[in-house]
């Protein structure tokens, strides 16, 4: 029968060490609760706004992008379909290219895509 020798029981010890303090922290571990603080900006008013408010709100404030230097289209909409595809932000395909012209039109440093729709005419005048 072979006995322990000095290095079983310092092997033991390191095994003992490693249980209590993975038992330890999981006891510490406790659920943590906190709040974020309010939402202080909001996106600007126009077309694509409730788009904006909608799909960015889910992971980030409107001082996310609002902080944002006034940039090209090219910057939004690559900003954009990072957000689809690489954090998977559930932006429709639909949706991508009216929230690039809201976003280049009120954050950008450019007019927007000048093949949107004209705007109707109101008949009322």
């Amino acid at each position: 029968m072979r006995t322990a020798n000095k290095s079983d029981w310092t092997t033991w010890r390191i095994v003992w060490a490693v249980l209590l303090a993975v038992g330890a922290g999981c006891v510490i571990a406790a659920e943590m609760q906190f709040s974020l603080p309010p939402e202080t900006n909001r996106f600007k008013p126009g077309a694509g706004s409730e788009i904006a408010a909608t799909q960015c709100i889910i992971c980030h404030s409107a001082d996310y992008i609002s902080t944002q230097p006034p940039m090209p289209r090219a910057f939004w909409k690559a900003g954009v379909q990072k957000m689809q595809k690489v954090y998977g932000a559930p932006i429709p395909e639909e949706q991508v290219e009216p929230l690039v012209d809201y976003l280049v039109k009120n954050y950008g440093n450019e007019k927007p895509r000048s093949n949107a729709p004209p705007a109707a005419a109101n008949p009322a005048k």
